[in-house]
């Protein structure tokens, strides 16, 4: 799953950062992107 993040007026370099740590907090609760999404849903 291909992250994406949408913060108005960010730069490139600040939304690489944001989808960098939000990888790191994926990764940390040993988790995929698709699996946090999916449990926003249930």
């Amino acid at each position: 799953m291909e992250l994406r993040l949408n913060i108005e007026g960010a730069t490139p370099q600040e939304l690489e950062r944001g989808i960098a740590a939000a990888e790191a907090v994926f990764a940390r609760a040993g988790i995929t992107a698709l699996e946090g999404a999916e449990g926003l849903t249930s």
